[in-house]
């Protein structure tokens, strides 16, 4: 299945490369992802953050093509704005069984 007529979004995807620090594992972004058109992007819920600051949590849903590689590390990049991927790509499936999709939850924060 593909996504319907009206998916007319774009996102940049960029996949970390994972280099040995002291040890352990870091992962870094290459300047240059892949741009992955068509997509349907949606703004998600935002909400304050009291921790002793003035801080917003911004969110996005992304829904991609079946068969789009992203892993949970990958950086998002809408309108030039860079997200985290909340939790892992989710595959939703169809009535019959087949992949419909690949769901994103994002989150950013601000302050």
């Amino acid at each position: 299945m593909m996504l319907p007529g009206f998916a007319s979004d774009s996102i940049i995807i960029t996949e970390p490369v994972w280099t040995g620090e002291r040890g352990k594992q870091v992962k870094t972004y290459p300047a240059q992802g892949s741009v992955v058109s068509p997509v349907i992007v949606q703004d998600g819920s935002t909400s304050p953050t009291f921790e002793l600051r003035d801080a917003v949590e911004i969110r996005k849903v992304v829904f991609l093509n079946p068969g789009v590689s992203v892993s949970r590390h990958a950086r998002i990049t809408i309108d030039g704005r860079y997200y985290r991927i909340y939790g892992a790509p989710h595959v939703w499936k169809g009535p019959a069984g087949i992949a419909s999709h690949i769901h994103l939850d994002l989150v950013d924060w601000e302050g």
